[in-house]
């Protein structure tokens, strides 16, 4: 039965997936990227602690998702698609993140991280409009590979927050 399970999961369900919209197959994708990470998070290395375990273990979701959407649809659409599900995964990530690191902080010190993060969003806005002008045909010469380019550069800025705010939270918390 078990063997069934999965041959129906990573067999079938991709080939039924094609005719679906894209929330029924991003949560096909979920799934299957769920029963893959949980088979990545008992391979790790046990060494290197529970905490550097769960970032990884987040961040192989948000990863492994993007590239399953981007191997089933390498299509401009496809592509933007997947950047923004792994943009919004991020975004989810440095809430996690951020709050763990403040809860990490004795009550004096949260309003320095409180304050450095309402400049960081206001850096991510602006900068996100940035990116934008940059991608537009007035400075790109246009194509539809600007939006792509747009959409990974304001993913990177998401990422980079994440990891700067784990290693925060890493450090100040050793195991």
């Amino acid at each position: 039965m078990k063997k069934n399970f999965f041959y129906y999961i990573f067999f079938l369900l991709p080939i039924w997936a094609f005719s679906q919209n894209e929330d029924s197959l991003l949560s096909i994708i979920e799934t299957k990227v769920e029963i893959e990470s949980l088979e990545f998070l008992s391979q790790q290395d046990r060494s290197i602690g529970d905490k550097s375990r769960q970032f990884n273990y987040d961040t192989f979701k948000v990863e492994r998702t993007l590239e399953k959407l981007l191997d089933l649809d390498p299509s401009t659409h496809g592509t933007n698609f997947g950047i923004s599900i792994a943009t919004k995964g991020y975004d989810f990530l440095l809430n996690k993140y951020y709050k763990l690191l403040l809860s990490s902080l004795n009550k004096e010190n949260q309003s320095v991280l409180k304050n450095a993060q309402k400049a960081w969003l206001n850096f991510r806005d602006e900068e996100t409009k940035l990116i934008s002008l940059l991608r537009s045909d007035k400075y790109s010469g246009g194509g539809t590979i600007q939006s792509m380019i747009e959409l990974s550069s304001i993913l990177s800025l998401y990422k980079a927050r994440v990891i700067e705010l784990f290693n925060h939270y890493d450090e100040i918390t050793n195991e």
